[in-house]
């Protein structure tokens, strides 16, 4: 019963930032802001890309994990 959206923002941890570049140029990415060490929030170029974007980032041998920036319905209580 929960409703769930995908932003046109996805959040990555990498291993070691060195190829955090890289992976900007490769998917067409932007960093909307650091959450904390080698943790970021990127911004994704088009929306019904974001799913794709993390899931191939995912595969990235120097990921921890990539994963969108998923919108949740509120319920009043």
């Amino acid at each position: 019963g929960i409703v769930l959206g995908v932003s046109d923002r996805l959040i990555l941890k990498l291993k070691n930032p060195q190829n955090l570049k890289e992976y900007l140029l490769e998917f067409d990415l932007k960093i909307e802001r650091s959450l904390s060490e080698n943790i970021y929030l990127l911004q994704v170029s088009d929306k019904k890309l974001t799913l794709e974007i993390s899931n191939r980032l995912s595969e990235k041998e120097d990921v921890e994990y990539a994963h969108p920036d998923f919108i949740k319905q509120r319920k009043k209580r």
